[in-house]
């Protein structure tokens, strides 16, 4: 009965029919505006980039047990290495991860184990160089290393 409810409640925030996609969630606890309700954790993707990921590791020769979607693993694996920057009195502050690549950035929020907000932008590292490339009529090779001197501290 769960199941069912989850999704006939998913519909109304996934923008593709049920059998395109794959659905999986978590119960995060009772509600704090409803009693009566519960908080759930909802992450879906469309079906066709399940099974890439699946067919690229089988293709490899491994057997695939599961399929996570990048924030949470993000989450996950922030979670394992927290203690090293937290003191007794950070334990309910926010923190924010952001994660940058070729063409995307990602910004996470996280509050304890609870994942607050996720946000990705479709602007990294490959349009931060061009525009740096332009601004500064650089070449590519020169604008290329700004960021990541700006990264560690040069």
């Amino acid at each position: 009965m769960e199941t069912q409810i989850i999704k006939v409640e998913a519909d109304n925030f996934i923008p593709y029919s049920w059998d395109e996609v794959s659905v999986d969630y978590e119960g995060q606890g009772p509600s704090l505006q409803n009693k009566y309700q519960m908080e759930v954790l909802l992450a879906a993707c469309r079906r066709e980039n399940v099974e890439t990921r699946q067919a690229a590791v089988e293709h490899a020769g491994c057997k695939c047990k599961v399929v996570d979607i990048e924030a949470h693993s993000m989450y996950r694996a922030f979670n394992l290495v927290r203690q090293q920057f937290e003191t007794d009195s950070d334990k309910n502050q926010v923190v924010a991860i952001t994660d940058t690549v070729a063409i995307m950035i990602a910004f996470r929020m996280i509050i304890e184990t609870f994942p607050l907000h996720n946000r990705e932008q479709l602007f990294g590292g490959k349009q931060l160089t061009r525009e740096i490339q332009h601004r500064y009529s650089w070449p590519v090779e020169e604008a290329g290393l700004l960021p990541a001197a700006d990264a560690v501290g040069k």
